[in-house]
């Protein structure tokens, strides 16, 4: 049995398809993430988290919700450095973690219990 043109044309586009999506997930749990959660009863109006060759910036994180960004994993060794302005008025300064060169699939979380308690937890790579 002959098959149609259509039906190859069909079979390569869902081929290729289904090798972006592979793609794409794949480039997203390389990549390396800083997550904020938000856990105190005030809502942050920003945050800025300032890496050694680049900077990430979070918009409003309400309460009890939380935000993810992920960033290029090639940095210069250094520490990840925020600056968290709270709806309030009230303004974080720190540093935590460390940040290595090309650190892929690497996840930095800020907890925010509230403007006295920032916690960054550095997860395991995921490879």
């Amino acid at each position: 049995a002959k098959v149609s043109p259509m039906k190859k044309l069909l079979k390569v586009l869902a081929i290729a398809g289904a090798l972006a999506v592979a793609g794409v997930f794949a480039l997203r749990l390389a990549s390396p993430e800083i997550r904020v959660e938000n856990r105190s009863a005030m809502p942050i109006a920003e945050l800025v988290v300032r890496l050694p060759s680049s900077r990430v910036s979070f918009g409003p994180v309400q309460p009890g919700t939380d935000s993810g960004i992920y960033y290029s994993a090639r940095q210069a060794e250094g520490q990840y450095a925020y600056v968290m302005r709270f709806e309030g008025g009230e303004t974080v300064e720190g540093a935590c973690g460390e940040v290595i060169p090309s650190d892929f699939a690497k996840r930095l979380r800020l907890v925010v219990s509230s403007p006295d308690d920032v916690e960054c937890r550095e997860d395991d790579k995921v490879f």
